[in-house]
């Protein structure tokens, strides 16, 4: 099997303290995670190679990621790992003693109390701002459903004066003419749960 690697691939290995381990001993957990980490379209192409081989490759791309000092995490993990870099600081609040024998000193409690304090007011300040963002997003959502019910009511105003006019029109034309008329007001109204009969006769409200 190492007839298959380079010279170079070699030397990376053993730079890297990468153990040569038969591929078959490998621990089952292992090879899982490695077949956890390839896609469908990976295992479907390889589905025709031998499994000892698929282990091979990938200890090969290993080690010429490694030789080619290539980033093999993704960006956002990696501006994550920035990001957290503040909080471990030399101005940080706590800081790690290699000093320390097992007995606190009133300075190691005083800096303890400290940083419970500040830990407790960051809580405070965050469960403050998590109210007023409660308070705002139900604030939102009152103003929305305010607007949907003025349009709704607005439109609907609006149809039950279009459909009066048409009906007003349909019984002038019917008095002065004996062919049927249809009205595509009629069937609107429908729709909306209405009738010429209690159109005329009863008051609507959107409440």
């Amino acid at each position: 099997m190492r007839k298959n690697f380079s010279a170079a691939d070699l030397d990376d290995a053993r730079e890297d303290a990468l153990p040569w381990t038969p591929m078959l001993a490998l621990p089952v957990s292992e090879k899982t995670k490695i077949r956890q980490s390839l896609s469908s379209s990976d295992l479907k192409a390889m589905g025709q190679i031998h499994s000892v081989d698929i282990y091979m490759y990938l200890f090969r791309l290993k080690c010429k990621t490694r030789k080619l000092r290539l980033d093999t995490r993704r960006q956002s993990y990696a501006e994550w790992r920035a990001g957290i870099g503040k909080y471990h600081s030399k101005d940080s609040i706590c800081e790690v003693d290699n000093n320390f024998k097992g007995v606190p000193t009133d300075e190691d409690v005083s800096r303890i109390n400290n940083s419970l304090k500040w830990i407790r007011e960051e809580l405070t300040k965050m469960r403050k701002q998590d109210e007023d963002l409660a308070r705002q997003f139900l604030t939102i959502h009152s103003e929305i459903q305010k607007l949907k019910l003025e349009w709704s009511w607005q439109f609907h105003e609006l149809t039950l004066q279009d459909a009066a006019m048409d009906l007003q029109e349909v019984d002038e034309i019917k008095r002065i003419s004996d062919l049927p008329l249809a009205s595509e007001t009629e069937t609107s109204l429908v729709d909306l749960g209405l009738t010429k009969l209690n159109l005329c006769h009863r008051k609507y409200s959107v409440l």
